[in-house]
């Protein structure tokens, strides 16, 4: 096996070594967005992380 790290395609554009999850959501610092292609950092909007959340929403009444 390989003794590099994996690395999943998330489709993201981040690195999965600054990425975390806890308590259905995802931690990350950084990701490309999907329209423009620019790099969007957390650091640039004062923050250390994105918090994005994962799973189903809840449903509105």
């Amino acid at each position: 096996m390989n003794d590099e790290k994996h690395r999943s395609n998330n489709n993201s554009g981040a690195n999965t070594d600054d990425n975390f999850v806890s308590d259905g959501f995802v931690f990350i610092r950084e990701f490309r967005h999907w329209r423009s292609k620019e790099i969007i950092k957390a650091s640039d909007y004062g923050h250390k992380y994105f918090r994005i959340p994962i799973g189903k929403r809840k449903k509105k009444k």
